[in-house]
């Protein structure tokens, strides 16, 4: 398990990232609709009082999410590619396979190593009742 270990300390700090910058972002864009109808709101008033632009607060935040997520992606990649190298499987494919899909990838990844070990083992167990 501890290559696991290691995929989820990469892993968890960037979903956690990405989590708070997509909570961020929903509830300045959900404020910024209230701040821009009504004028009173206290997000419009924070922002005004210490000169920040909301528009570019939002922004910022649009360009780091895809960032974030790509990161994540990333990692599994990573993670993929190394751990199926030590299994003797095909690292590049699991690699682009996690970075297109992500986590799911790694699950996959993990269910055909169990079938593959299953099968091994009935091969085994034929060749020696023969």
């Amino acid at each position: 398990m501890k290559d696991l270990e290691k995929l989820l300390l990469w892993f968890i700090p960037l979903f956690i990232l990405e989590y708070i910058v997509n909570i961020s972002l929903s509830w300045l864009l959900t404020e910024s609709a209230g701040a821009i109808i009504d004028n009173k709101s206290q997000l419009a008033q924070l922002f005004k009082e210490n000169n920040i632009d909301i528009q570019k607060v939002i922004i910022i935040l649009s360009a780091i999410k895809p960032l974030l997520a790509f990161a994540t992606k990333i990692a599994v990649a990573i993670w993929l590619f190394l751990f199926a190298k030590k299994h003797d499987s095909k690292p590049f494919l699991w690699a682009f396979f996690g970075a297109v899909t992500g986590v799911v990838s790694i699950a996959i990844f993990y269910a055909v190593l169990i079938f593959e070990k299953q099968e091994l083992s009935e091969n085994n167990k034929f060749l020696t009742s023969q």
